[in-house]
């Protein structure tokens, strides 16, 4: 989600040479996915675009398109073009709107909708730029996603962790949670997308961002640790999100986004044979005391079966 390398064109380009050599061992066999971000503007792109190729590449190159893997749509968006191009955000909000048309009249298929980018749309630290006026500044974006019911925003660019509820225009929607839920690890039902910001994969010596600030109101976690995240689609109603900590490997943040039947009531499923046949177990510290905590979520592993190709 950008800054790759920290950055690519480093030390006469041997930074990002270095940087694609580590990569290769699982990035020959595993799509590795980019999206530019504020560090890739260098010479307009240039470095960037000599070494990735995503799809759309001659129509866009690099900065905004999509792709579907199993279950679930991703699409990206480049916000740090339309920064040094205020002019192509009608371009680029054009083809996220008509991307995620398709995608949401084809939840039958996928259900599951993410768009990722660089820059965060929601964020807490006092101060910042990004934080204090990106939903805002693009509103036009926020409309969009919001209005195909787009489940996940995931960005990076401020250095840290953070996870937001479900909110529009800086306020929080409605969505179901057990009234136990401190953390809400089990959200039901959102009205509107989760912003996950994620900018501590791997930039060294920022001390000044190790140090927590206070949140804002519809922020649930923050932490400032390096680390990486992971997200799962168990089935079309279950999806889940783990913060990893790069050291340690334990867990710092994991959550459950549901989707009740109910809500796929007019998809061709075998809602006859649904039941609830097992749980899934994951274990975290907890964030208070350094406890382990076990938390375990309903998976339908009957009945919601996807449509034959």
């Amino acid at each position: 989600m950008g800054d790759i390398a920290y950055d690519l064109e480093g030390k006469g380009g041997k930074r990002g040479d270095d940087f694609m050599n580590a990569i290769q061992t699982f990035a020959a066999s595993i799509p590795y996915m980019i999206s530019p971000g504020n560090h890739e503007t260098y010479n307009n792109f240039s470095n960037v675009n000599m070494r990735f190729k995503m799809p759309l590449f001659a129509q866009t190159q690099n900065h905004y398109y999509s792709y579907n893997i199993g279950n679930m749509h991703f699409a990206t968006i480049d916000l740090d073009l339309v920064i040094l191009y205020p002019e192509l955000m009608q371009y680029m909000a054009a083809w996220l709107e008509n991307d995620l048309k398709e995608a949401n009249a084809n939840r039958d298929q996928r259900p599951w909708i993410i768009v990722y980018t660089h820059r965060p749309l929601y964020c807490s630290k006092p101060g910042n730029d990004d934080c204090d006026n990106n939903a805002a500044r693009y509103q036009i974006i926020e409309d969009i996603i919001n209005k195909y019911k787009v489940d996940l925003y995931v960005s990076g660019h401020v250095h840290a962790y953070e996870r937001m509820l479900p909110v529009y225009r800086a306020s929080v929607q409605n969505f179901q949670h057990k009234a136990n839920d401190q953390y809400y690890r089990k959200i039901f039902n959102p009205e509107a997308p989760i912003y996950i910001m994620h900018g501590k994969a791997g930039h060294d010596g920022d001390k000044e961002d190790k140090k927590l600030y206070t949140q804002k109101p519809y922020s649930v976690l923050l932490n400032t640790k390096y680390s990486y995240l992971a997200v799962h689609s168990f089935n079309n109603t279950h999806l889940s999100v783990e913060n990893y900590d790069s050291d340690e490997e334990k867990i710092l943040d994991h959550f459950y986004l549901i989707k009740d039947m109910e809500n796929y009531s007019h998809l061709p499923y075998y809602h006859d044979k649904m039941k609830v046949e097992d749980t899934i177990p994951i274990t975290s510290e907890n964030e208070e005391n350094g406890e382990v905590e076990v938390i375990e979520v309903d998976v339908f592993v009957q009945g919601f079966l996807p449509l034959k190709e």
